[in-house]
């Protein structure tokens, strides 16, 4: 019988302070951000999560307050998703990213955003290497939304999707994991939230996918 498969993009390692980037210099390596208990933007933490890991933004260009020239690239970025639409407690659609992103950016980056067939997709884009933005939604009257970094996953021995594994902004960060959180899926297949989100302990569906390649 085989085994389960597991994989992570290349692009992270586990450092003295937990996870990394292991392709850019020092001071960019710490690329994990938290979202604070005021703050209702976890999109915009999890979308600069994905920027740094592809290289679009470099920590040391934001520096650990944020505080970056409004005329730059990464100022217009900043300003425009923190000072001006920072509290989100309603979330961020992705499609808000993508414009803001692209009003900002004279970057050649592409933004694709999907809600059909996302399992399959994000398996296709990690296998790609490329680190997937996630929108889930929890089960239960007015429980809300999220959105998470995948940054890997897990295969059962059949072929079949059990795992996804995440970087989630609501969360510490991982000292001795890519990780710190996981998402279950399918673990109740028949019903709308199939999946299982460890890191809340809740039922959730994803509903939409981004990636910025």
């Amino acid at each position: 019988m085989k085994d389960n498969k597991t994989l992570f993009i290349s692009k992270l390692d586990i450092g003295d302070s937990g996870v990394e980037l292991n392709y850019v210099d020092e001071d960019d390596k710490n690329f994990f951000v938290q979202q604070g208990s005021l703050d209702g933007a976890c999109a915009v933490y999890s979308f600069f999560m994905l920027l740094m890991i592809q290289g679009i933004i470099k920590r040391s260009d934001i520096g650990i307050y944020m505080k970056v020239k409004r005329n730059t690239f990464v100022g217009k970025l900043v300003h425009h998703f923190f000072n001006d639409n920072g509290m989100h407690w309603e979330g961020n659609y992705f499609s808000d990213l993508k414009k803001g992103f692209e009003k900002a950016s004279t970057s050649r980056a592409v933004i694709t955003i999907d809600s059909l067939n996302l399992y399959k997709k994000i398996v296709d884009y990690l296998k790609r290497d490329l680190p997937v933005l996630v929108s889930i939604h929890f089960k239960g009257k007015d429980a809300g939304a999220h959105a998470i970094v995948v940054i890997g996953y897990e295969l059962d021995n059949k072929g079949e999707l059990t795992k996804l594994f995440c970087l989630d902004p609501g969360g510490e960060k991982p000292n001795y994991a890519y990780q710190n959180n996981v998402l279950l899926i399918k673990e109740y297949p028949t019903a709308k939230y199939r999946d299982y989100d460890i890191l809340s302990m809740s039922q959730i569906y994803i509903n939409e996918i981004m990636i910025v390649e």
